[in-house]
């Protein structure tokens, strides 16, 4: 069973990125002309459109697509209040794929450093014991989003405390740069953008410094 849904994971991949390759050369667009395209057709389809975004936002890691990509276009087409509540939802979803993609395809690897190597066998022990404090960190000092959730799911790191990291982890990253792309077409969300950066840093130093003293818990 776990072998099937690696050949249907990776399956699903191929798919997307021939996908993906296939539509960018068959209507010969150049990256420039994709966002007025989308904001288009997104304000045509409505509710349906807005499904579909966060859908694609979903599937983004297999499309081997940074998040700060869709984040900042949906300050483009949606603006800051839509474009934030669409990116929370697309963002949580694309890391729980990411999280089970880590799990079934790299777990059985980092068993065996775990039991192999004691430095890396007592850094995931760190990470275990302080489960959601370790991934709201790593959220919050923009480590690279897809990487953090692959080595989440493949050192079994329990599911409700990663949810609850990455959520609140990422909040101030998704503001800014909804705000970035929002400045697009009005500059004064530039501030808001650094706004959103300064309040994410004390929030990562804080959490660093609690994290130090020992006195992170498990949620």
């Amino acid at each position: 069973m776990k072998r099937r849904f690696r050949w249907i994971l990776l399956a699903l991949w191929g798919i997307s990125i021939c996908t993906l390759i296939y539509a960018h050369f068959y209507f010969e667009m150049s990256i420039m002309d994709y966002p007025d395209l989308a904001r288009r057709w997104f304000q045509k389809t409505g509710v349906f459109g807005l499904l579909l975004f966060i859908g694609l936002y979903m599937i983004r890691p297999l499309l081997l697509i940074p998040p700060t990509i869709p984040c900042t276009v949906a300050g483009v087409l949606f603006g800051p209040t839509i474009g934030i509540l669409l990116t929370i939802v697309g963002e949580n979803l694309s890391s729980w794929l990411a999280y089970v993609v880590g799990r079934y395809f790299a777990a059985d690897f980092f068993l065996r450093m775990d039991r192999s190597n004691s430095r890396i066998s007592g850094i995931l022990n760190q990470m275990k014991e302080n489960d959601f404090l370790s991934v709201f960190l790593m959220r919050m000092l923009y480590l690279p989003y897809d990487p953090v959730s692959y080595l989440c799911g493949a050192t079994q790191i329990p599911f409700k405390p990663y949810v609850l990291g990455t959520f609140v982890g990422t909040l101030p990253g998704i503001a800014a740069f909804v705000f970035l792309g929002t400045s697009f077409s009005d500059p004064r969300f530039l501030a808001f953008f650094a706004a959103s950066l300064l309040i994410g840093w004390a929030a990562a130093n804080w959490a660093k410094k609690f994290r130090e003293s020992g006195t992170g818990a498990r949620y």
